[in-house]
């Protein structure tokens, strides 16, 4: 788990770990939609001039003439490189998913322009992996923290029966965390000419999708410090503990709702202003939570508790803050330039309990929430060329996505660089394909703060392929 902030509960033998990090996971603005978008770096609030403007600026289908279907497809490989006392591993995990889809239905008006529209468009993408594996001459340990608020070091005979273990650190420990699981937003959207060049437009969104984090934890004792130590007195095989493994599971099925209000002006040919307004989002989450442990010895024996008693099953909701985004684009002689910047205070976040956690609990996650999290402005620039006599568009763009924890450096910010080609046959159908590359670090924390701590850089790589078609 990442940072300092992890609270654990345990109630009635079940252990749960809500944190911080759940707020993030949900809040961040994921990586956009849309090869055209993509391709200029997700700076596309002041055009929004396809299918596309449902998930960015609603008011920009407002300047579709003509009916229009698109889709997309996106790839993406994440890579991380974790540093672990000294060791270096490398891991890696793959997604293919539907990116987008989008139909526009322009209404015939006496004056001005009256557009309506649906959309699907893919939102937060999960995917992630590390592995690690170091030893930590230490004094600390897994074991150690579990044995301050759970019994499942007693339950493996590595405490004595007054609930004291002599393993005092020194351990190798390694392991991995896979996580997987994506999000997607119906849209539904209208865009209209309020006045002449003034474009106002309104989304609602219903979304859904799924979470999952695989964490497999294992410490060993390769030099043999606890051979002949008997770490639970009376209980002879003890004195030669092997290995301690540790496994948590956990899922969620998500859903929720947006609402997207946005505005669009146009300077003749020349310009275009766009400002949005996206309203806080309720997620609700229906999660389930399991851990398996289990100590193993020299003699052969392995001892593993009963995994039906750390079982939980609860539902709660996750709201994330305002986001306020405005931009501007150019239009000089075939080169678009756009850039954008989005205002976020992450600190606004905020868990609600609906099943399970208890009120006190949430309000701690919400202290921390408060005291941990802090307001962003994130940046995007994008451009793109119409190559004369061609109908070739080349794009190229860079975003920012800066951390929401207050302690993080600015090497904690995810930044990308984006390029885009597209080709727009008998100005009818375009074909459209975007390449993004992303880096930033990041840190995990196995227990404690800074006792077990992974170091890892983090690269993604990710290809979104779209065509649509004006009829």
């Amino acid at each position: 788990m990442k940072k300092l902030f992890v609270i654990s509960l345990l109630f009635v033998g079940i252990g749960f770990g809500q944190t911080v990090n759940d707020a993030v996971r949900l809040a961040l603005p994921g990586f956009g939609s849309g090869a055209r978008a993509m391709g200029m770096g997700n700076a596309f609030v002041a055009m929004s001039d396809d299918g596309l403007g449902m998930n960015y600026n609603p008011a920009g289908i407002a300047l579709v003439r003509r009916f229009e279907l698109g889709g997309g497809f996106k790839y993406s490989n994440v890579q991380n490189n974790s540093t672990f006392f000294g060791n270096q591993l490398q891991a890696g995990n793959t997604s293919a998913n539907l990116d987008n889809f989008s139909l526009l239905f322009p209404i015939p008006t006496l004056r001005g322009s009256l557009v309506i529209g649906t959309s699907y468009n893919s939102q937060h993408d999960f995917t992630g992996k590390m592995d690690f594996n170091g030893y930590n001459r230490g004094s600390s340990s897994m074991i150690q923290d579990l044995n301050g608020y759970s019994e499942i070091p007693f339950e493996l005979y590595l405490t004595d029966d007054d609930y004291n273990t002599k393993i005092n650190g020194r351990l190798n420990q390694a392991g991995s965390r896979l996580q997987s699981g994506s999000t997607g937003v119906w849209n539904f959207s209208v865009g209209y000419e309020a006045y002449k060049n003034l474009f106002l437009g309104l989304t609602l969104g219903l979304g859904n999708g799924s979470y999952e984090n695989n964490y497999d934890y294992h410490e060993t004792d390769p030099l043999g410090v606890y051979t002949g130590t008997e770490l639970a007195p009376g209980n002879s095989f003890t004195n030669d503990f092997r290995r301690f493994s540790y496994k948590t599971l956990l899922n969620w099925d998500i859903s929720f709702y947006e609402v997207k209000l946005g505005m669009l002006y146009q300077v003749k040919d020349l310009a275009r202003v766009g400002l949005t307004i996206e309203l806080p989002r309720t997620f609700t989450i229906k999660e389930r939570y399991g851990i398996e442990a289990a100590s193993y010895w020299g003699s052969g024996r392995e001892v593993s508790i009963d995994p039906e008693d750390y079982k939980s099953s609860v539902e709660y909701e996750i709201s994330t803050p305002f986001k306020f985004t405005g931009g501007v684009s150019f239009n000089v002689r075939g080169l678009i330039l756009s850039a954008q910047a989005s205002f976020m205070d992450y600190s606004q976040s905020k868990f609600k309990d609906v099943s399970g956690l208890g009120g006190s609990f949430v309000g701690d996650l919400n202290k921390d929430v408060q005291s941990s999290l802090r307001a962003v402005l994130n940046y995007n620039f994008g451009a793109e060329y119409t190559v004369p006599f061609v109908d070739a568009r080349v794009r190229a763009g860079y975003f920012t996505q800066k951390s929401p924890y207050k302690d993080d450096p600015s090497d904690y910010d995810k930044k990308f660089v984006t390029f885009g080609l597209g080709y727009l046959l008998d100005g009818e159908l375009s074909f459209d394909a975007a390449y993004m590359y992303g880096w930033w670090k990041d840190f995990g924390e196995n227990y404690g703060f800074a006792e077990s701590r992974t170091l890892q850089d983090i690269t993604l790589h990710s290809a979104v392929f779209g065509v649509s078609f004006r009829f």
